[in-house]
């Protein structure tokens, strides 16, 4: 008898054995635990509400606002042939400019020369010139307001040693009052070969830090967080007053903390924070659900009715409620069960 040639053996096993393999395979299947079938329902999590002493604070952005520096008025006339560089620093004699080829000193003192002096005069000024000239080394002997022999001595040795001659008469050309304190040159108003005269502005100081604006959200701070107690401006360690609503902090040394704290930038964060700590009630942020509306609920229960609130404050983890929040105890996972009474209209 003659065999069945390969192809008739792979028509048989197609049409009997094949199926009987897939139906085992389909039956040992269906006898299989469903995971998903099998996975329990979530359980409501109740949480007790907790009462907190917290202090109200809200982020903000400060930037420095600068003004320029003061102007300084030479008294000198002639034509410029030497100009100090941006940056440097003039103390009481250094050689601020130079006109007609003569150094024009700086001059250091709260108040400047108005007159020419000579001996015999009495005045305030007499004394800041003596003061003047001790500082320099040219004078040793007492500073009084009287022009005496001995001043006038100094006043001749300073015109020698500027080129002026051997007057005995101070000439108030002869230096730059630059204001109270060390000037560091923050612009130069003039260049070599500009013509100048009594009045000719030819300095600028630094430009000065004269305010912090602080941004304010829309409605203020105060519609944001409670600050009835007042705020305070918290940047890195630096805490200075606030007036809510002003958006500027104007107090010069305020101004110059803040300053000190932001540098070398001039614009970083901040934190207006309420002067006053005050009592607030606290529930996890998985409890709060926003509706469809945008209300923000909570739930004691998931059967419970939701109750409306409006968080004064939280971070990722927890929000904070107003004291009078009536609830002792919060559904901490309303996302993940079926609660019985939707959020909102």
């Amino acid at each position: 008898m003659r065999r069945p040639s390969s192809p008739a053996w792979i028509v048989l096993l197609t049409l009997f054995v094949l199926p009987l393999v897939l139906l085992g395979a389909f039956r040992l299947l269906a006898s299989s635990p469903n995971p998903t079938a099998s996975a329990q329902p979530v359980d409501p999590i109740v949480v007790a509400v907790d009462r907190q002493e917290v202090r109200p604070q809200m982020p903000t952005t400060v930037t420095v606002t600068y003004a320029d520096g003061a102007e300084i008025v030479s008294a000198a006339s002639g034509v410029v042939t030497g100009t100090p560089e941006v940056g440097r620093q003039l103390a009481n004699g250094d050689a601020a400019l130079r006109v007609n080829d003569k150094p024009v000193r700086a001059f250091v003192s709260d108040a400047p020369f108005w007159r020419t002096l000579q001996p015999g005069l009495v005045g305030d000024d007499v004394r800041r010139l003596a003061r003047f000239l001790r500082q320099l080394g040219f004078f040793s002997g007492t500073e009084t307001d009287r022009y005496d022999y001995d001043l006038g001595r100094a006043v001749a040795a300073f015109n020698r040693a500027g080129g002026y001659g051997s007057s005995e008469t101070f000439d108030p050309a002869t230096v730059l009052w630059v204001g109270d304190h060390p000037l560091t040159v923050g612009q130069v108003l003039v260049s070599p070969g500009a013509t100048i005269t009594p009045g000719t502005p030819v300095l600028r100081g630094p430009k000065q830090a004269v305010a912090v604006a602080v941004q304010e959200p829309a409605g203020g701070f105060a519609a944001a967080a409670d600050f009835s107690s007042g705020a305070q401006l918290v940047v890195g360690k630096v805490t200075v007053p606030y007036q809510l609503g002003s958006g500027t902090v104007t107090d010069p040394k305020a101004v110059a903390a803040i300053r000190g704290a932001l540098s070398p930038a001039d614009s970083g964060p901040a934190t207006v924070q309420a002067l006053a700590a005050k009592q607030v009630k606290v529930i996890p942020a998985s409890a709060l659900v926003t509706g469809a509306d945008g209300t923000s609920c909570v739930y004691s229960s998931a059967t419970s009715q939701p109750t409306i609130v409006q968080p004064i404050g939280g971070g990722v983890s927890t929000v904070q409620l107003p004291l009078s929040f009536p609830l002792q105890q919060v559904l901490a996972n309303p996302g993940s069960v079926s609660v019985s009474h939707p959020c909102g209209s």
